[in-house]
């Protein structure tokens, strides 16, 4: 999606990927509240040439374990239980930071 390599984008942007990061971490935390968000991490953060905005990908789990199938599913499947994990992307301002945005990320 990105049309230009990020190091040309950085010298419009006022705020680095590292705080894009710091931003995203904070909207998420205000967005959710009261609620506990176990585990928070970052998954990825790239900038967005199209939206013109930082896409600071989180995940976080969900406390419900989940049954998943690993290996070739025909020749030795293997059921395993993993901790669910829910991703949010967070669009962020070049700018400033400022929430513009936050979707849900699909599992792969």
């Amino acid at each position: 999606m990105c049309l230009r390599p990020l190091s040309e984008w950085e010298n419009v942007m006022r705020i680095k990927a590292r705080t894009a990061v710091e931003k995203a971490m904070e909207h998420m935390k205000i967005l959710y509240g009261n609620e506990r968000l176990s585990d928070l991490r970052l998954e990825e953060v790239q900038y967005d040439t199209v939206e013109n905005k930082w896409c600071v990908t989180l995940g976080f789990a969900t406390g419900k374990m989940v049954k998943t199938i690993k290996g070739n599913v025909n020749y030795s499947p293997e059921t395993v239980y993993e901790e669910d994990r829910v991703y949010k992307t967070i669009y962020l301002d070049p700018d400033d930071g400022e929430f513009a945005k936050m979707v849900m990320r699909q599992r792969q």
